[in-house]
């Protein structure tokens, strides 16, 4: 026994702890917030579903992707994704204080944006 067999156990407490406390729910207070709440349970539903779906697709193609490419270039890949993630945070409207309706009117594009008349 090394002393270090307790690394990848505390390592994956830590990464789990964080992630639930940090960045992990913000999808969820999202759903919750861009949905009507006659559409929300099936619309979170299927974002669920969407999700955990491509999570299980990230993690079986992980090991494929590394013995066709290399680490590295897998890794580079994966950091793209969060490229592409905090620049979609930047463009997420800011929804503080505003009520489900303001927040739809919001979300919603205008008559005048698909070009139609009133």
């Amino acid at each position: 026994m090394s002393a270090y067999n307790a690394v990848p156990l505390v390592a994956m407490v830590a990464y789990i702890s964080f992630f639930s406390l940090g960045i992990g729910p913000v999808p969820w207070v999202i759903l919750g917030e861009v949905f009507t709440s006659e559409v929300k349970t099936l619309c979170t539903t299927v974002c669920s579903m969407w999700v955990w779906g491509l999570c299980c697709v990230v993690a079986k193609i992980f090991p494929s992707m590394v013995a066709a490419v290399g680490i590295h270039w897998v890794m580079w890949a994966f950091s793209g994704g969060c490229l592409a993630a905090l620049v979609a945070s930047f463009l997420t409207p800011e929804t503080k204080g505003k009520s489900a309706a303001q927040i739809q009117d919001m979300l919603t594009p205008s008559s005048r944006s698909r070009g139609r008349k009133i």
